[in-house]
């Protein structure tokens, strides 16, 4: 459903706990033939400012096309769980606190566990985890205790263009960064 949509937001739906999107929902690239195939959309997936959602669940190939993954200000999130070659063609996949520069990018205080089944955020360039928090001596993420990850998920881009060296067996420039950083002040 929604096939061509091409942003999803929630902002400030206070009262909502469980979000649950099915299969092959807002996205135009419904099986695996079409999905390796496909441009990328500036689709948006946005979830913010709701302070009771305890579980993001996403079926197999939606948002297959969606070039941004956002979570922000969801202080009950315990999982997130997306399905097979969901957000596809993500290049930046961010589960972090505060930023020393002040930029909020999530508040992800009670997340516990992250599944992504296979070839989900497939193209993801840079996908980070990370606890950061200016005013503490403690992790933004300090219950996430288990990340699963399917066959190619986050697995990045492997064009020529992001290449570091032209001799085979090549490196890419894609990073998966995992960290914990207590910043003092």
């Amino acid at each position: 459903c929604f096939e061509k949509a091409e942003n999803f937001y929630l902002d400030g739906l206070h009262k909502l706990e469980h979000l649950v999107i099915g299969r092959r929902s807002f996205t135009l690239t419904k099986n695996r033939d079409i999905i390796f195939f496909c441009h990328k959309r500036a689709g948006v997936f946005q979830v913010k400012n709701c302070s009771k959602l305890k579980t993001i669940q996403i079926g197999a190939f939606s948002f297959g096309d969606y070039h941004m993954f956002d979570l922000d200000n969801l202080p009950s999130l315990q999982s997130v769980h997306i399905g097979d070659f969901c957000f596809f063609e993500t290049f930046d996949t961010v589960f972090t606190g505060k930023c020393i520069g002040g930029d909020i990018f999530t508040d992800l205080p009670q997340l516990e566990s992250l599944q992504f089944d296979s070839f989900a955020f497939c193209k993801c360039e840079k996908a980070s985890f990370e606890g950061n928090r200016m005013e503490t001596n403690n992790s933004d993420l300090p219950n996430l205790h288990s990340i699963s990850l399917g066959h190619n998920a986050l697995n990045g881009v492997s064009g020529k263009e992001y290449q570091s060296i032209d001799k085979y067996p090549y490196n890419y420039m894609c990073q998966l960064i995992m960290k914990s950083r207590n910043v003092y002040t």
